[in-house]
């Protein structure tokens, strides 16, 4: 039988993550079956990654603090704490997460998708 699974931000130890010239802390959430869920403390003028999109993950971000721009292949879309983005599978859902600013670090939660097995 499965159980309910509650992570606290705060009580989670940090994997400390370099990326390019940018480090930034990972704290894992949960892996279950078919999901997965992160916290993710990007800091000022970062980005997460390169311009990417998931042949069969989806993700979705739920923004805790900070504003930020989100690069698509439609452009650019600022989001602001509380904001929730959803991210589909495949190549039109091209993506780059850049925290934009100067003083603040970006804290958001990383939902995703796990591909069929």
């Amino acid at each position: 039988m499965k159980e309910i699974t509650i992570k606290n931000l705060a009580e989670i130890e940090a994997l400390e993550m370099n990326v390019w010239a940018w480090i930034f802390n990972l704290k894992p959430g949960v892996d279950w079956d078919k999901s997965s869920a992160n916290f993710v403390e990007l800091p000022p003028l970062a980005q997460w990654f390169s311009y990417h999109y998931h042949d069969a993950k989806e993700e979705i971000f739920y923004i805790i603090s900070w504003n930020w721009v989100i690069k698509t292949a439609s452009g650019e879309v600022s989001v602001k704490a509380w904001d929730l983005m959803h991210f589909p599978a495949g190549k039109a859902w091209t993506h780059v997460i850049k925290n934009t600013s100067e003083n603040e670090k970006l804290v958001y939660i990383d939902f995703g998708t796990k591909p069929e097995t």
